[in-house]
């Protein structure tokens, strides 16, 4: 069974082709049928799904044939190096559903209508109910306007199992929880709904307590008429909170944008006490009934700081805690090894544990790569305390007394918004998790599998393959976890140090600059550095902007000197490749600027070409002084005359005998020839239906210049570069195309390689445009490329970690 995690898409291919008579891949065609409610949103569950509903015997037969060459299907095929490749999602058990839109929020009731459910909310404005066993949807989608802020399972308002919903179209409803039938009056208020809370008794009624703009109201739950008096801040109201008894009283909790935390009195919503007040906007609130025998609110800000306040006076308690950055939640637990404990996380990607008496920072501070989203302490999971932590897109178990990783990593493809433990399902604990679209269990207590891969912590933004690092074909990658790594091509082991840049947004390797190797990155930080490529230590001095950093180039040789040419905002500079101090004039544009190349020889003078997406415009500078030179290259839509978006640009020395540029633009969905020289467009118009991504010139395909092309609408294309016209069969996908590339010999074949958002990657034949078989990942590539290795030609890609294939067949 341990061959198949990693193996998916082999298998699903042998089912594509397979036999009649061959029993074991028609049994498990059976299988696939009947979880394709499951497989559709997900196919890497298919191992698990195997596993619930396959017999054992029929398993180890598939893991025993899966990698047998001769059942491959015929045509152009690529194999894993790493054949029992861990695809990251280990624990996962199924994906519970799929919204349209971005999830909001979701929760587990263990029993509605006799069946364990999932309860959902959604940018796509409804709320639905899922089997919690099986993922299948169940009854009437439930449906607001405008996005699902957040919702509630009430067993009984009035006799009847209810839901209540929010939204920011202004309105609270009441739903029936078996039929999803619309229930009483609406309430609207002037702006969008935050929150609300159904309160089963606030003075002998029900109530709804809800929240919207700088306002907190008590309504009735069957009439929606408002209650008692509105509760007004000044600012925004982050939340609030019912505490059925303060001193005697029962009261609500709220806190604001406008920097406030407040009590007021839950029967006549007059203001009661002193404001607790931050520095800046409170991000959320806990009353505590008894700290050290006082009741306390615990409260905690983007101005980086946790405070504890006596709720009876709201005087400030004890030391104040303080984070680096804006503190995203906090928790107060009671007894964690003998002492009451605040957990607590932030934009300073740590969670920490601190004493909840004395705010003394403890040990087991647990340091991420990149932004925490959330966390939760679990008193007892397998016979330990745990904390369930958010970040990027894995959620993780870390043992909550020394902060050490515990099982498996959960992982989801796009990042993390939610998730939350749930001791019992159908007699095992699970985590409850969503992103984006989709909803996911987890098993709470699966294991890192042998081998696990290591990976980036967060997406990669971008890779590059390097054939030669200290003897070895390596790549190096970038990624949004702040970190630049290099890995083994070969392997996929990482190499070496990890370098740490904030918010890098671009590297490039560099064998030789100053006698040795050197890597070069941009950060939107406002920096540029350069590390030891071998060692990983930083270099020589920072090269500083205002702005975020959009982009750099290494250039050799400008004027006999080392260059980095760098673009950051509406502003491209020139800096000392030796010493990081700034060279000659600043080249301006008027708005930002997407992107620039450096080109060495432009009628005798070595120039820079940029281009500015908002201001839609190309042009050419002296790279010795900075002077703009020659004609503006202005883009116009053709079909309402205004300026239009470049989103990119390409300085090709040679088509038809003369210079020119190549520029295509996402409004439009164009790509255009101008001259070099003149900066007059040059023949005809090649156009798209959506967006173009990006474009390729390629001097030589059977015989002719050519461009190749990709949109966002799943389209790749091949152009004639001198007559604009469409050639060839249109290479087209269903989903969004990342990147594609022209490879001029795969096995003796001319070929195109291309990735999309689907995991996928494809290649097609560059002559007739017919598709090989997909190779599929377990996430999104940011990088393809065909290289030779040891004489044989091998597909790299680069997910959060390398992927090698070898050719197998052609």
């Amino acid at each position: 069974m341990d061959k198949l995690a990693g193996n998916v898409g082999r298998l699903l291919r042998l089912l594509d082709d397979a036999s009649a008579d061959d029993r074991v891949l028609q049994y498990i065609r059976q299988v696939v049928r009947r979880s394709q409610h499951v497989l559709r949103r997900d196919r890497r569950q298919l191992t698990a799904q195997l596993k619930l509903r396959a017999d054992a015997a029929i398993l180890e037969d598939i893991a025993r044939t899966l990698l047998e060459p001769e059942r491959l299907a015929r045509g152009l095929r690529f194999s894993p190096v790493q054949q029992s490749e861990d695809d990251g999602s280990s624990g996962l058990i199924m994906i519970v559903g799929e919204h349209h839109s971005g999830v909001r929020g979701a929760d587990y009731i263990p029993d509605v209508g006799g069946r364990p459910r999932v309860l959902s909310w959604s940018q796509d404005y409804s709320i639905r109910w899922w089997d919690a066993l099986t993922a299948e949807p169940i009854g009437t989608i439930m449906e607001h306007s405008n996005w699902v802020m957040g919702a509630q399972f009430v067993p009984d308002v009035d006799g009847r199992p209810r839901v209540l919903s929010w939204s920011i179209d202004g309105t609270i409803h009441w739903w029936d929880a078996l039929t999803g039938e619309l229930l009483g009056a609406m309430v609207e208020h002037d702006d969008a709904v935050e929150g609300a809370r159904f309160v089963p008794d606030v003075g002998g009624r029900p109530r709804v307590l809800s929240w919207s703009g700088n306002t907190i109201r008590w309504r009735d739950p069957l009439t929606f008429e408002p209650l008692g008096a509105m509760m007004e801040h000044d600012n925004a109201v982050r939340g609030a909170q019912f505490v059925p008894d303060v001193n005697g009283r029962p009261r609500v909790l709220s806190w604001s944008q406008d920097t406030t935390i407040r009590w007021w009195d839950a029967l006549t919503g007059e203001p009661v006490g002193a404001m607790m007040e931050h520095d800046d906007e409170v991000e959320g609130a806990q009353f505590v009934p008894d700290v050290s025998g006082r009741p306390r609110v615990l409260s905690w800000s983007i101005d980086g700081t946790i405070h504890w306040w006596d709720a009876l006076t709201g005087e400030l308690l004890g030391a104040m805690v303080e984070h680096d950055d804006a503190v995203e939640g906090a928790q107060f637990v009671p007894d964690v090894g003998g002492r009451p404990r605040v957990l607590s996380w932030s934009r300073d990607t740590t969670i920490r544990w601190w004493d909840a008496l004395t705010g003394e920072l403890l040990d087991a501070t647990m340091p991420y790569k990149c932004g925490v989203n959330g966390a939760q302490f679990v008193p007892d999971v397998d016979g330990r305390p745990r904390v369930l932590s958010l970040l990027g897109r894995t959620i993780r178990w870390r043992d909550a007394l020394t902060g050490e990783p515990l099982g498996a990593t959960m992982r989801h493809d796009l990042g993390v918004d939610g998730a939350k433990f749930v001791p019992d399902v159908d007699g095992h604990p699970r985590v409850l998790s969503w992103s984006f679209q989709t909803i996911r269990w987890w098993d709470a207590l699966a294991d890192e599998p042998l081998g696990a891969t290591v990976r980036h912590e967060n997406w990669s933004r971008g890779a590059q393959f390097v054939r030669d690092v200290e003897g070895r074909p390596s790549v190096l990658c970038w990624s949004i976890d702040n970190t630049i790594r290099w890995w083994d091509a070969l392997t996929g082991e990482p190499l070496g140090a990890i370098i740490r840049h904030d918010a890098v947004r671009g590297a490039q390797f560099v064998p030789d600059v100053d006698g040795r190797p050197r890597v070069l990155s941009w950060s939107g930080d406002g920096d540029i550095r350069w590390w030891d490529a071998l060692t990983g230590e930083l270099l020589g001095k920072t090269m500083p902007d205002k702005h975020g950093v959009n982009g750099a180039q290494f250039v050799p040789d400008v004027a006999g000197h080392p260059r980095v040419l760098s673009w950051a905002y509406n502003a491209i500079r020139w800096w000392d490749a030796l010493t990081g101090k700034a060279i000659g004039a600043t080249m301006r544009h008027d708005f930002s600027v997407g992107g620039a190349q450096f080109v060495p020889d432009v009628e005798g003078c070595p120039c820079v070409l940029s281009w500015s997406g908002d201001e839609g415009v190309i042009r050419w500078w002296n790279a010795l002084t900075g002077e703009s030179v020659g004609a503006t290259m202005r883009l116009v839509s053709a079909t309402n005359r205004h300026d239009c978006r470049v989103d990119g640009a390409q300085f090709v020395p040679d088509v038809d005998g003369r210079p020119r540029v190549l520029s295509w633009s996402g409004d439009d969905g164009v790509l255009r020839w101008w001259d070099a020289l003149t900066g007059e467009p040059v023949g005809a118009t090649m156009r798209h239906d959506l967006r173009i991504k990006s474009a390729q010139f390629v001097p030589d395909v059977a015989g002719r210049p050519r461009v190749l092309s990709w949109s966002a609408c799943g389209i790749v294309r091949w152009w004639d570069a001198l007559t604009g016209e469409p050639v060839g069969k249109t290479m087209q996908h269903r989903a969004i195309v990342i990147g594609a590339q022209f490879a001029p010999d795969v096995a003796g074949r001319l070929l195109v390689l291309s990735w999309f958002m689907d995991k996928t990657i494809r290649l097609w034949d560059a002559v007739s445009g017919e598709a090989a078989a997909a190779i599929w990942l377990d996430s999104a590539p940011v990088r393809a490329e065909v290289i030779a290795l040891n004489g044989a030609a091998h597909l790299l890609a680069f997910t959060d970690r390398p992927h090698l294939f070898r050719l197998v067949s052609a």
